[in-house]
């Protein structure tokens, strides 16, 4: 799924980069690592491994990295129609 037109575009919004499927493939294979464990070791290898992950998010870069934030609302948005225009829009039926 993370090659649909979709994904794409979202990771490049977010992060200024077409997405990269290999983060998808290690959890795929930590998954079935965890078959061969005990319960209890599995339980803990997943909290590890998603602590890990979360900690990975929050340090790396995300949309906040690739976007400025605006102080204040942009001026003359939405632009105004000249008057020329207004009158041409009156004629359309």
């Amino acid at each position: 799924m993370c090659h649909v037109l979709n994904a794409q575009f979202k990771s490049l919004y977010r992060y200024g980069r077409m997405s990269e499927c290999g983060d998808k493939l290690e959890a795929f294979k930590f998954c079935l690592s965890l078959k061969s464990m005990h319960p209890e070791q599995k339980r803990d290898a997943w909290i590890r491994h998603r602590a890990e992950e979360w900690a990975s998010k929050r340090l790396g870069k995300s949309s906040e990295n690739i976007w400025e934030m605006r102080a204040e609302p942009l001026q003359n948005w939405p632009p105004t129609l000249p008057d020329d225009a207004m009158r041409n829009t009156d004629s359309i039926p």
